[in-house]
């Protein structure tokens, strides 16, 4: 199995969270909503940087970039406008251009506490931890009732192998918000590295519980079931992730793995084939593979 890659840290921020959203009739009405207000307040920044922020929940982005940009030109200094540029260039996978607009977004107003935890999410995804780190307890400061921040500092420290400050993180994150579905997959994570597996399984399955479709959260727990040796339930919650989520490859190879544990050679060897075949493993992941499926035909 897979041990570094079986679990991952599962992460919401605005730029993250605004994918769930696309399309949402919801945000369609929002669109609608401020619209209506941009246009009777065609000189204010606010109702053309709430379109924008509308457009990109609704799932149209380069509205939201229209509409975005005109309120920075209307006024240059309201800091929510910036705020989701930086979400948008977040998402489209352009960090550093992400960066410079969440660092616009505190510049403007130094009070923004989710340009901060935003900003935070930045500086882990590119390994600057200790700058994360410094920024995200800036953000709980600014908002002690602001989860995300809470939930991505839990991330920082878990990177830094802090599990103990982690663990609190997420907790604290779970009593302002109990159904906050993340930080139950998170905390399941930091479970599941103490080799506290039941508490680990409980965890992911109160996430699916709030979220019956959240694919990590499936794979998370298969992983935890295999560890406890439980490779009936692992095998169904592996297939579960790969119905919702086909390209989610590394499925193929963890249940080659549970089949091998089984003795089905037949199968575990379909499993890894698949795994190749999908054209995204990882190359020492395929090479990996490709010695399972050498060993277990050699042993037929």
């Amino acid at each position: 199995m897979l041990k570094a890659d079986r679990l991952l840290i599962i992460l919401i921020s605005l730029a993250l969270s605004l994918l769930s959203f696309s399309r949402n009739a919801i945000w369609q009405n929002e669109v609608t909503l401020w619209k209506d207000s941009a246009w009777k307040s065609e000189k204010k920044a606010r109702p053309f940087s709430n379109l924008g922020r509308a457009y990109f929940f609704a799932g149209s982005v380069e509205d939201a970039l229209i509409n975005l940009n005109k309120a920075i030109r209307l006024n240059p200094r309201f800091s929510d406008s910036y705020n989701h540029l930086g979400s948008i260039y977040k998402v489209k996978g352009n960090y550093d251009l992400a960066a410079i607009y969440y660092q616009k977004a505190i510049e403007s107003n130094p009070f923004n506490a989710e340009a901060h935890n935003n900003l935070g999410v930045i500086y882990r995804g590119k390994g600057q931890l200790s700058q994360a780190e410094a920024i995200l307890k800036r953000a709980k400061e600014l908002a002690p009732n602001l989860q995300d921040a809470y939930n991505t500092l839990g991330a920082v420290y878990m990177d830094e192998g802090k599990f103990d400050q982690a663990a609190k993180e997420f907790t604290f994150a779970l009593k302002l918000n109990p159904e906050y579905v993340e930080a139950w997959s998170n905390l399941g994570i930091i479970y599941y590295r103490r080799g506290l597996l039941k508490k680990a399984e409980s965890c992911f399955k109160q996430a699916l519980v709030l979220k019956p479709d959240f694919t990590w959260a499936h794979f998370n727990l298969a992983a935890t079931l295999y560890d406890r040796k439980m490779f009936k339930e692992a095998i169904s919650e592996y297939e579960r992730v790969i119905s919702l989520d086909p390209d989610f490859v590394l499925s193929y190879f963890n249940l080659g793995e549970v089949y091998r544990a089984l003795g089905d050679r037949t199968r575990a060897v379909e499993c890894y084939k698949k795994f190749i075949a999908s054209g995204k493993a990882e190359e020492k992941y395929r090479i990996e593979a490709y010695n399972m499926i050498k060993a277990l035909t050699e042993i037929q």
